[in-house]
């Protein structure tokens, strides 16, 4: 079943994420092409609509097109009624998570590398945990909570500069602080939502993943060089609690 939809509202809502056609292609699940043709013919089956309606949280009505008395009537404002119409959530924009994760793995990488090997020494995350907690704790409970302090102040940071980053594109966060509109929404959307979000999550972390590792072989080339002696005997002691706790 196809329908003609509002492909200028389409490509606004796109432009408004700063996507390109490939990346609303890629979390839609449809092809570039497809994507392509409909902003071009404004026509589309109800399966893609839905698809657009699910990305953007909409309901998939909002995207057909009007009856030509009531584009007369609304040409001036039907990008603000659509706008409207969007549920405001709580959300970093794309730009501003890819940001965040940019600045997250790479720094969380070379925290752990620290915490573990101790090169160099992070004496602080073990004196923060015992000023904070009792010393008589298990070891595990001892791990998880040296890797919150470690990795906590890390993960607001970067939080802090997506955020930042919404607000100075008017994005995003910037969105939710501007229009406050609570919508309950059905189950079915819910688990549509859930997918569309995997799917973006798993497109949004590719790049920021790959960086982080380029990054981090650089980081351990760099410290492997620059090493003293009882650094190196550290590091070949973690190596090795690696391989024996693998046996």
């Amino acid at each position: 079943m196809y329908m003609q939809i509002n492909s200028k509202i389409l490509i606004e809502l796109r432009k408004k994420r700063a996507w390109s056609q490939s990346e609303l292609a890629e979390v839609t699940g449809l092809s570039l092409r497809t994507v392509q043709r409909i902003e071009k013919s404004g026509t589309a089956s109800l399966e893609s609509v839905k698809a657009f309606a699910a990305v953007f949280e909409l309901a998939p009505e909002s995207l057909q097109l009007a009856t030509v008395a009531d584009e007369e009537a609304a040409d001036s404002n039907e990008t603000c009624v659509i706008v409207s119409q969007t549920r405001a959530t709580f959300t970093l924009s794309d730009q501003a998570i890819q940001l965040s994760l940019a600045l997250f793995l790479p720094a969380s990488m070379v925290m752990l590398f620290m915490l573990f090997t101790k090169i160099p020494n992070v004496d602080w995350i073990h004196t923060t945990r015992l000023t904070l907690f009792s010393e008589v704790l298990p070891q595990w409970i001892s791990l998880i909570i040296n890797l919150t302090i470690a990795l906590l102040p890390l993960l607001v940071l970067s939080t802090i500069a997506g955020v930042c980053w919404d607000l100075y594109k008017r994005q995003g966060v910037s969105d939710f602080i501007r229009q406050m509109i609570k919508r309950p929404f059905p189950l079915r959307a819910l688990l549509s939502k859930l997918h569309t979000n995997l799917r973006r999550a798993a497109f949004l972390f590719s790049k920021p993943a790959l960086f982080s590792v380029l990054l981090l072989v650089l980081t351990v080339s760099v410290i492997g060089f620059t090493m003293e002696p009882y650094q190196k005997a550290n590091f070949k002691h973690f190596i090795a609690q690696i391989l024996y706790a693998s046996d």
